[in-house]
């Protein structure tokens, strides 16, 4: 037996979850391996990845303890489109990409910053104004709208200026 102090929960098809030994965490596998030691102020298991903070700062390692982005920012949020949003001390959002993302890096200068779609696009907003940037750090559609939503239908986005009081999609119909 491993002398540990509790196990996390093994979320859907997961083979691993968190492990508490003296009040830190680290990871264990469904065979009842440690996987990754119990070094970590907080840990969470989300995918094939986990967030971990060490002294107040967050970052991401695999389910072997190997960082993937070191613990340098205030928050990290593991999406379910293989990107991650990092979080700035100033509050400020970016987002890395991992897996088969990698490679993608968008600067934590955003006050928000949505989903990314399948064609590679996410809402993000800065001042209260939104538009739409691409996986390269390119503005697709400028920063100049009220609010962008997902419309659900093809991969596309609804703009709205509300003192025009009309939608517009992106990309446009065809």
């Amino acid at each position: 037996p491993i002398d540990i102090d509790g196990v996390g929960i093994f979320y859907k098809n997961s083979q691993y979850a968190s492990v508490m030994k003296d009040g830190k965490y680290g990871i264990i596998d469904s065979r009842g391996e440690i996987t990754t030691p119990c070094t970590f102020d907080f840990l969470r298991v989300e995918g094939d990845y986990a967030s971990v903070e060490i002294e107040g700062k967050y970052g991401l390692i695999d389910m072997f303890g190997n960082y993937v982005i070191a613990p340098t920012t205030n928050r990290v949020y593991v999406g379910t489109d293989g990107y991650v949003m990092i979080v700035s001390p100033d509050n400020k959002k970016g987002c890395v990409g991992v897996g088969d993302k990698a490679g993608v890096s968008i600067p934590c200068k955003y006050d928000s910053i949505g989903s990314f779609s399948e064609s590679g696009n996410a809402a993000v907003c800065i001042d209260g104004k939104w538009g739409i940037l691409n996986t390269k750090n390119e503005l697709v559609v400028p920063m100049i709208y009220d609010r962008i939503f997902p419309t659900g239908h093809n991969d596309s986005f609804g703009l709205e200026k509300y003192d025009e009081h009309k939608t517009i999609i992106f990309p446009e119909p065809k």
